[in-house]
């Protein structure tokens, strides 16, 4: 699993996305030494009035864009650019969209021609209005949202500090208005105290704080597979250090809402067996839980089924579960594969087996592709 190396948040906005075409890579030794060409060349935006995005990528050439018949795009910024001596480079341009209020689907082609005269186009398609008819039976209720937020900078990876003003532009009603914040629980005590301005300015505003472990303290760990595992004759030691945190982040003037007994245990920091997890919840889970504070298990990559099942089928360990948790790595939207069908299709039916339990999403990491130099790679720009 990829670290966190900043601070990356799930949200909602009415934003206008574009689905690439497979021309996706950049081709210098086609293109030659001077061109200016869209890096796609096709993009769909929704029916809404807005704004999108596209790149150009371009190399000792000036360039000019022109717009074809149409009435998507109104507006294209900047409109020229380039550079007949500049190095290679990609120059991102804002298309200012109409709101397609038909049922139908339209297009509209957009030019770009370089010094040369060599001309390339990028097609819009602007998805109609439609319709949509909504069948909804009071009696059916499913889980409230509990909120939108993101994980502070974790400290103990170098990553740079949130300032408290981007915290409050983040948190603020009058900013983006996120309600939730993740906090790491540092194996090293010493290190606590590094992220308490942050949760206080997020509690503030409103935000549940809640925390993960990502490593157990070293001298508890035992090797299995060439991974630590926590030794079954700490776990007492463990939960002490779980409560320990909890109640030094409320000394310091953070309440805790809930606290995780591990941040993936399936994956690449101290591992878990599902039965581990499940024996940890029977022995230790009700001192903890007596703090006042949730805990969640057993938050794997994928909601993997082997462990999200472990606690679920074992009362003792379910009773200890206030929070079912876990993590969206398979992306769940291409269901023409078996394997995402059927994860997909276990998530949405975990809600009716956790008998008036919620289930959280608790991690995923958006920035996929962010270190590549071709800007197409960058996922989080779709």
């Amino acid at each position: 699993m990829k670290q966190l190396k900043s601070f990356l948040f799930l949200f909602l906005a009415s934003t206008l996305f574009w689905a690439c075409s497979d021309d996706d890579t950049v081709n210098k030794s086609l293109w030659g030494d001077s061109y200016a060409r869209f890096v796609r060349n096709a993009m769909t935006v929704t029916s809404t009035e807005g704004t999108a995005e596209a790149i150009i990528d371009w190399q000792q050439s000036t360039w000019e864009i022109t717009l074809g018949e149409g009435n998507i795009v109104t507006n294209v910024t900047p409109t020229s650019g380039g550079d007949n001596n500049g190095e290679h480079q990609f120059t991102k341009v804002t298309l200012t969209c109409n709101a397609n209020t038909s049922m139908d689907t339209r297009t509209q082609v957009i030019r770009l021609t370089d010094r040369n005269g060599t001309t390339t186009e990028l097609t819009i398609t602007q998805e109609g209005a439609g319709g949509i008819a909504l069948t909804v039976d009071p009696a059916v209720k499913y889980q409230p949202v509990a909120g939108f937020g993101g994980m502070y900078a974790v400290s103990i990876w170098g990553t740079p500090t949130i300032t408290a003003d981007e915290m409050n532009k983040m948190y603020s009603p009058d900013g983006l208005g996120y309600s939730i914040l993740r906090l790491m629980i540092y194996a090293d005590e010493t290190r606590w105290a590094d992220d308490v301005d942050g949760a206080k300015i997020a509690q503030s505003h409103g935000a549940t704080v809640f925390a993960c472990p990502w490593n157990i303290p070293a001298e508890w760990a035992d090797k299995v597979d060439d991974k630590d595992h926590l030794k079954p004759e700490h776990y007492t030691a463990y939960a002490d250090h779980l409560i320990k945190y909890i109640n030094f982040m409320k000394q310091n003037g953070v309440d805790i809402y809930a606290v995780s007994v591990q941040n993936e245990p399936d994956m690449d920091f101290t591992a878990w067996t599902p039965q581990e997890v499940v024996n940890f919840l029977k022995q230790e889970g009700a001192r903890i839980r007596e703090t006042g504070v949730k805990l969640m298990s057993p938050e794997a990559c994928g909601y993997q089924p082997e462990y999200t099942d472990a606690v679920l089928n074992d009362a003792e360990a379910f009773a200890q579960t206030d929070i079912v948790a876990g993590h969206l790595y398979q992306g769940f939207i291409d269901l023409s594969s078996d394997y995402v069908k059927d994860r997909h299709d276990y998530v949405c039916g975990l809600y009716p087996r956790l008998g008036g339990k919620t289930w959280w999403m608790t991690e995923h990491l958006f920035n996929d592709g962010e270190k590549e130099e071709d800007p197409s790679m960058w996922q989080f720009l779709n």
